[in-house]
């Protein structure tokens, strides 16, 4: 149920002192310096770049993907990537500290010393590494874990409601990844706390956040997904729904504008009337709302939810 190998490389187009180019002739400072001193090119680590109109317009991802390719580039084996950098060649979406660093794992015996822009997690527990576009990274199920237990319950629930919901992995996969760690280790608790929250029917970060939140609230668990329909027929599929309040929780954030963006507004207001129109209390919420915490739950309890 992991990601399987796309065949793909890494990050196309980095430059690499030493490394040979197309042509077959190596690069050496002298070839890069010129560009590099002209903005041509923006040094991603020591002896790589990638040229600076590229990396001007890649979000976060991209940018830590260019790391890991300069990283991988000058390993003498290949690296197994983990933690934050696996996610982001899994393609799983990250939340909580930024980390530019490139997180790789090894064996306990090897050691765990980081330095520079790697962190080197060392691990007890048996890696066994799957291929991602030509580079080794940790398993989905293992990659949520790791987030689990170094980034807290939000990573890994962010992560892993996008991992269930690709169908890149599945629960019981998860359990398995937990069986694995020792009763007591760093972070294990947080670990099985989020393989009991993992949802697929969570359609994006904002709204696994969301749940996050509510279950740190120790507020009752909603209905995912549910779909709402009024005399007319089908009003729509709200977020969250508490039958027994008849209470409906909405992210505000999911809202794609194409086309004519005053269009949109007023067809999502067509249909939140609709679906206040049933007898429902609809409660809406942003980002930043479910990142603080206290304002989403704020807004659920005074609506009844409790």
């Amino acid at each position: 149920m992991d990601a399987e190998n796309s065949g793909t490389p890494a990050v196309p187009g980095l430059v690499q002192v030493g490394a040979a180019p197309v042509g077959g002739r190596r690069r050496s400072y002298d070839d890069v310096v010129g560009p590099l001193r002209r903005g041509e090119l923006h040094r991603v680590r020591r002896s790589v770049y990638v040229p600076a109109e590229e990396w001007a317009g890649w979000d976060v991802a991209a940018r830590h993907r260019a790391r890991i390719g300069a990283v991988a580039a000058a390993a003498q084996e290949p690296p197994v990537l983990s933690h934050w950098s696996a996610a982001v060649v899994h393609g799983l979406p990250v939340v909580g500290r930024p980390d530019d660093r490139v997180h790789v794992v090894r064996a306990s015996a090897d050691g765990g010393r980081s330095r520079g822009d790697v962190v080197r997690h060392a691990t007890a527990v048996p890696v066994e590494p799957v291929p991602v576009a030509g580079l080794l990274v940790t398993s989905v199920a293992r990659t949520v874990v790791d987030l689990a237990r170094c980034g807290g319950v939000p990573a890994g629930v962010v992560a892993g409601d996008h991992a269930l919901r690709a169908g890149l992995t599945d629960r019981e996969t998860l359990r398995d990844e937990l069986h694995l760690l020792q009763r007591g280790s760093r972070g294990s608790r947080v670990a099985r706390r989020v393989v009991e929250l993992v949802d697929a029917r969570a359609e994006s970060p904002g709204e696994s956040l969301s749940r996050v939140r509510m279950d740190e609230a120790g507020l009752p668990a909603p209905v995912l997904q549910h779909v709402v329909t009024d005399a007319h027929g089908f009003v729509g599929r709200v977020d969250f729904w508490w039958p027994a309040l008849r209470v409906v929780g909405e992210f505000d954030g999911r809202l794609k504008y194409r086309g004519d963006p005053a269009e949109a507004v007023w067809r999502e207001k067509v249909r939140e009337d609709r679906i206040r129109a049933t007898g429902v209390t609809v409660v809406r919420w942003t980002w930043q709302d479910a990142w603080t915490g206290a304002p989403l739950i704020g807004r659920l309890r005074r609506a009844g939810v409790r």
